[in-house]
């Protein structure tokens, strides 16, 4: 039971890391909208 508690955790945190990783592209995305697109933002 504890592996499979281990590995909901495991999910848990890369579904974060995930959702954490799209937010900072939208709000990139969104400052380099506002900004003019200035290629200082580079993925």
């Amino acid at each position: 039971m504890k592996a499979v508690m281990f590995l909901l955790l495991l999910l848990l945190l890369l579904l974060m890391m995930m959702m954490m990783a799209m937010m900072m592209m939208m709000m990139i995305r969104m400052i380099s909208k506002t900004t003019k697109r200035q290629m200082w933002i580079v993925f």
